[in-house]
């Protein structure tokens, strides 16, 4: 959401949907941080991995959390990722970084 901020009342009134034109001099963008949740309905979890695949060769990669959202990806949580399974015929691959997998290990044993 856009606030203009130094504004008076003639200008916010002139300003196309009350200052969210960029060149307006008291123009400012929030920017708040945003956390990406679990694609799995009804899971309300952070997301902390991205599911991709690729149909063809039926092959499934899970890596860490991207940076920008794709329409093409699925963004899981810890629970909803480490309980993946894939259907018969598929491969996955887990293309997180080892030393995640090494101290869980580490934790559990």
């Amino acid at each position: 959401m856009a606030t203009c901020y130094g504004c008076t009342e003639p200008e916010v009134l002139s300003c196309p949907s009350r200052c969210r034109y960029p060149l307006h001099p008291g123009f400012r963008a929030a920017t708040l941080p945003t956390v990406r949740q679990c694609s799995r309905p009804g899971c309300s979890e952070s997301a902390s991995v991205t599911l991709t695949y690729q149909y063809g060769r039926a092959l499934v990669w899970l890596d860490d959390l991207v940076s920008d959202r794709d329409p093409h990806a699925y963004d899981l949580c810890d629970r909803h990722a480490g309980r993946l399974s894939v259907p018969n015929g598929w491969r996955l691959e887990d293309r997180r970084p080892m030393r995640l997998m090494t101290i869980a290990s580490r934790l559990a044993g």
